[in-house]
């Protein structure tokens, strides 16, 4: 396929600087993921794990204070090797790579290869993305499925394909996480409204979220009502008062670990790698709507 004007543009040190970028995060991602510390949830994430593979079912015969999709990803995967820490958090890095290079691949399909690869650069030249998708289970899926999602938006497939998959990837978000829900629904929502002239695909994009919601969310509730709902709902919202380990006697420590210092070195984070990140998107896309 020939290159249009504005991939000819992009410097090749560019590209290269890129590709580098890349090398580092998988060989940071390896090493996370075989000597990282380990966190402190990733007991429960794993034991949870085990016990969906032998066939218990959340809430019902076990506590999982969770959305319920998040363990059959990670029990139907690791079925053949087995469920460990080393397991899962190989998994766990494979998966949130996979998410990075689609977000990487959506700057190309909106920009081309320049913004692409400045993406590429912003997003794998942070060490801190390599160590949290090796220690965390449920964000790394969650940007597989976002940047699923946004492929499909930028993709040249029809606009009720490309809505209902959104839909359905978006309920997938949603009951992976219980806070991705409102996410889910504001982008559906906006989603569903721009397209509101065109009847058919809103149908669909409804009836897809809607339908992917019940499978994936109902027959755990059905299961048992009283355990989903203090699971999901009560448990994170009282989390402080319900789980004593979660009152540090050091205020500091607390207010660090539980307040709003750990949102804060959160915040920073987004401000220091996705900032940059959100501003070139929007970039690209202006420049896409342009035509130049």
């Amino acid at each position: 396929m020939p290159l249009s004007r504005v991939d000819r543009s992009c410097p090749r040190w560019l590209v290269g600087c890129a590709v580098c970028a890349l090398a580092v995060f998988v060989c940071l991602s390896l090493f996370d993921v075989i000597f990282a510390r380990v966190e402190k949830d990733e007991g429960f994430y794993d034991y949870a794990f085990r016990l969906v593979a032998s066939g218990e079912l959340p809430y019902r015969d076990f506590s999982y204070i969770e959305s319920p999709a998040l363990p059959y990803y990670y029990a139907w995967l690791l079925a053949w090797p087995g469920i460990t820490l080393h397991s899962v958090r190989f998994l766990s890095a494979l998966t949130g790579l996979a998410g990075l290079l689609v977000l990487t691949r959506c700057a190309w399909m909106a920009g081309g290869r320049a913004p692409a690869a400045v993406t590429a650069l912003l997003l794998f030249a942070n060490p801190y993305h390599a160590e949290f998708f090796a220690k965390d289970v449920t964000y790394p899926l969650i940007t597989l499925l976002l940047a699923l999602a946004l492929q499909l938006e930028l993709s040249s497939a029809s606009p009720g394909f490309k809505t209902a998959g959104q839909a359905f990837l978006l309920a997938l978000a949603g009951a992976a996480k219980a806070s991705m829900g409102l996410v889910a629904l504001i982008w559906i929502g906006w989603l569903l409204w721009l397209r509101r002239r065109e009847r058919r695909v809103v149908l669909l994009g409804a009836g897809a979220f809607l339908a992917a919601l019940l499978v994936s969310v109902c027959p755990f509730l059905l299961a048992s009502p009283a355990a989903f709902w203090f699971n999901v709902v009560t448990a994170s919202v009282h989390r402080g008062s319900l789980f004593p380990f979660m009152s540090l006697a050091d205020p500091l420590d607390q207010w660090l670990e539980y307040g709003w210092g750990q949102k804060i070195t959160g915040t920073r984070t987004v401000i220091l790698w996705n900032l940059p990140l959100m501003v070139l998107s929007t970039l690209c896309l202006a420049r896409r709507s342009s035509g130049t």
